[in-house]
This record gives structure tokens, sequence and C-alpha cells, in this order.
């Protein structure tokens, strides 16, 4: 199955090194702009946070609004630790609890952009 991913481009400013947070990744698809459509699917509403797995960004889809979790390809560069997100993705999928954010589906593009959907969280974590 082939995906859409928009075309990306890094901040025009960096910010100051007082309010810098340790850099997403080489891998620039990690970095999106409002209003960008990921995967023809989700539509990014604004960027959550970033660290050291990757981007969470806020996303819509149809009319419901998600957390996605971009993770960094260079955590995953072999078959190995692909298998393990997935798995773990699917173990994820089944808790559920009032205080674990529930996981609804984990991927892998075929450009080796490997994601995670769950719900938004309104609360701080």
């Amino acid at each position: 199955m082939s995906f859409f991913l928009p075309r990306v481009r890094q901040p025009a400013t960096p910010p100051s090194d007082r309010d810098s947070a340790p850099p997403v990744s080489r891998d620039s698809r990690l970095v999106l702009e409002p209003g960008a459509w990921l995967f023809r699917r989700f539509r990014v509403e604004r960027l959550i946070g970033q660290g050291g797995m990757g981007a969470v960004y806020e996303v819509s889809e149809r009319g419901t609004r998600w957390a996605l979790k971009l993770v960094r390809s260079e955590l995953l560069d072999d078959a190995a630790h692909r298998r393990r997100l997935l798995r773990e993705g699917e173990l994820l999928v089944k808790i559920r609890h009032p205080d674990v954010v529930q996981v609804h589906e984990v991927g892998v593009t075929d450009d080796a952009i490997d994601w995670v959907r769950m719900e938004e969280a309104s609360a701080p974590t």
C-alpha cells in the first residue's frame, strides 16, 4: 500500500537555548506543519511534543482528534526493532485502564515511517 507524505520543512528559526528540546530526528519527515495531511488520512493540527523517540502530533481524522506519535527511523533501523514496536503495539491496544492512554493502532508505512495512534490525553502527563 502506498501512502502520501506531505512536503516538510525545517523550522524557520531555531528556539533559544533556554527553550530548546532535543532534536526530533535527522529524519526531516517528522517535522510537519499544521494543516498538512499525513498518509492521506490524518490532518495535522499541532505539534504536542518531541523528544528522543520522535514527535507527537495532535491530528484529526473524520472529526475525531488523536495523538499520533511518529517514531524516529534511526531507532528502528533493523527488522528486529520494527517487529518489537509492532508486537508492543498489539499488546498496548488490548490494555484498558483509566490511568493509561489508550493506544488504538500501530503501523509502519512502505517508506519506513513508524507511527502509533492513541487517544489524545487532555491532562498533563
